[in-house]
């Protein structure tokens, strides 16, 4: 087993009305599966009589700071005109992961007295698209 775990990961976006960038703005990101795996039961059968896989895209919840004059992304304006863009984690190990299908679901903003604006912008994807690694 290593040791070594990874330390570095980008984020990548790519879209006609975003361009094509690293997102270098975002503060952390959190990744859902809406697919699952779930036991069947039959009659007759006494525990589980089988496995059923579940359909699904998924999700990511990015917490973004929020900028004076012109925005890395306008997420806001992304979600208003449905813009469909890619996404792409790259990984220090040379790990790739795509998403080809993304649209901004949810946009919440956040302030506190000690001067950190944030928004948290919930992004939907229609599946993974695993990229070739990188060494």
């Amino acid at each position: 087993m290593s040791e070594d775990v990874v330390s570095l990961s980008k984020i990548f976006v790519d879209g006609p009305e975003i361009g094509s960038k690293q997102l270098l703005r975002v503060k952390s990101i959190k990744e859902s599966d809406d697919q699952d795996t779930v036991v069947v039961t039959a009659v007759g059968v006494s525990g589980g009589a089988g496995f059923q896989d579940k359909p699904g895209g998924g999700g990511f919840d990015l917490e973004v700071y929020r900028e004076k004059i012109k925005p890395e992304v306008d997420w806001r304006k992304a979600k208003r005109d449905k813009w469909r863009f890619a996404l792409t984690l790259a990984d220090d190990d040379g790990e790739r992961n795509q998403y080809p299908a993304c649209r901004v679901a949810q946009v919440s903003g956040d302030s506190d007295d000690g001067g950190s604006n944030m928004m948290t912008v919930k992004l939907v994807h229609l599946g993974i698209k695993p990229l070739p690694k990188v060494v």
